[in-house]
């Protein structure tokens, strides 16, 4: 990719050129005119750039919102650790193979993939489904541009570049100075990987792309686990009004997977949930890999991710969220309707813990199966046994209390004698 985005080289400081003297073409290089490289405004090399500056300030913003709302838990995922290596790798070690593999395979892997899986629609009107979606979206797009692209690599780089900008007297020169100065300080620093940067040998390529995103899922899981479902356990039954994504997906009912994962015993759905979160990390894991190497495998999936939001955010309908509906106004009782009806004021009976809800449809199955398992006696006979077994006891009921009637007038009438 070198050849299709060339860099001009960097001015020598010992050359001294006179004032008078015409400033070189900082396209010039070893005498040949190549051609002119992309200007900052539509570099691709800043898409790093991009990223971590709009994690900086929007993470931060999600972190206090979710903390009020009771929903801190969130920030646990998966997803959010993939973006912390990702970010590390960015700001830290922006050229080295072993962590760029890795971050790739985590952020276009299952990362990228939960926007399918969680039907995560992109609607532009609403900011917390827009940070949402470039959670999931942005990693692969900033790893890209970072890979494929020049541009000021790691946060050593960018510092050095913020640096010369506000060194430079550029308040007091015309706008067109200033463009040029930052387009000479952008060529000047940006820095186009050499050629075999990322080559991997077949040893260092199975540590990072399979072995390693294993054991950070691994890792979190487990601390996951023990977290949320062990330490803070009693937490969540104090107060139900805290959130974590294992709560939140038993609570839905749509889905074959979601009714798989809600079925049978709590320990059983705890397993459940891990399984198919493995899963689907190691088979989304294995699609990134198919195109790490290929730029246009990886150029189509960026644009396949942003296609995936931006459908769901034409279908959702999910917008700006609807005022309230005004409680209606009272009225007089239809007929056979009476407002004293205790059924119309039943109060809803209290939510189990995210462990304990168990779906209706898997209870009525369960129930249907327990019937059926009962030695051929179907559902008429078991209403003429019940219908037998009511009028034996509404009979000994109505003899106990004859016996105990008779029982006091003797005893009274025994103490009037006396």
């Amino acid at each position: 990719m070198r050849g299709l985005f060339p860099l001009a080289s960097a001015p020598d400081p010992d050359d001294e050129t006179p004032e008078t003297a015409p400033l070189a073409d900082p396209l010039q290089t070893h005498g040949t005119t190549e051609p002119p490289p992309r200007p900052p405004a539509v570099a691709p090399g800043m898409l790093p750039l991009v990223y971590v500056a709009y994690m900086a300030v929007l993470l931060p913003v999600r972190a206090v919102k979710y903390l009020r709302l009771k929903w801190g838990f969130f920030l646990c995922d998966f997803c959010y650790l993939a973006n912390a290596v990702v970010l590390l790798h960015l700001t830290v070690a922006p050229l080295s193979p072993r962590l760029a593999a890795l971050s790739f395979v985590l952020a276009d892997g299952p990362l990228a993939w939960a926007i399918y899986a969680w039907r995560t629609p992109w609607v532009f009107s609403s900011v917390e489904l827009t940070t949402s979606v470039m959670i999931h979206l942005l990693p692969g797009l900033a790893l890209f541009g970072n890979r494929f692209f020049p541009g000021p690599k790691g946060a050593a780089g960018v510092g050095r570049a913020l640096w010369e900008l506000a060194a430079s007297p550029l308040s007091a020169r015309p706008a067109s100075a200033v463009a040029t100065q930052v387009r000479e300080t952008y060529l000047r620093l940006a820095v186009a990987p050499p050629d075999g940067t990322w080559d991997l040998s077949p040893g260092e390529a199975w540590a990072a792309m399979v072995a390693g995103p294993l054991a950070v899922y691994v890792a979190w899981q487990l601390a996951y686990w023990l977290v949320v479902q062990v330490l803070l356990l009693g937490l969540f039954k104090r107060d139900r009004e805290y959130q974590t994504s294992f709560k939140w997906l038993t609570q839905r009912r749509s889905g074959w997977v979601i009714r798989q994962i809600n079925r049978g015993r709590p320990r059983r759905r705890i397993v459940c949930f891990g399984l198919v979160q493995l899963m689907f990390t190691v088979v989304t894991g294995g699609l990134a890999i198919a195109v790490y190497r290929s730029f246009w495998g990886v150029l189509a999936w960026q644009a396949a991710k942003a296609a995936m939001a931006l459908w769901f955010g034409a279908v959702s309908g999910r917008g700006l969220p609807a005022p309230p509906r005004p409680p209606p106004a009272p009225g007089p009782p239809a007929p056979g309707d009476s407002a004293a009806d205790p059924r119309r004021h039943r109060p809803a009976p209290p939510q189990k813990y995210q462990c304990e809800a168990i779906p209706r449809k898997i209870l009525k199955k369960a129930l249907a199966s327990r019937e059926s398992r009962l030695g051929g006696v179907v559902a008429e006979d078991m209403d003429t046994v019940a219908a037998t077994a009511s009028v034996v006891v509404e009979a000994t009921v109505l003899d106990a209390s004859a016996a105990a009637k008779q029982f006091r007038r003797e005893l009274l009438a025994g103490v009037g004698a006396g």
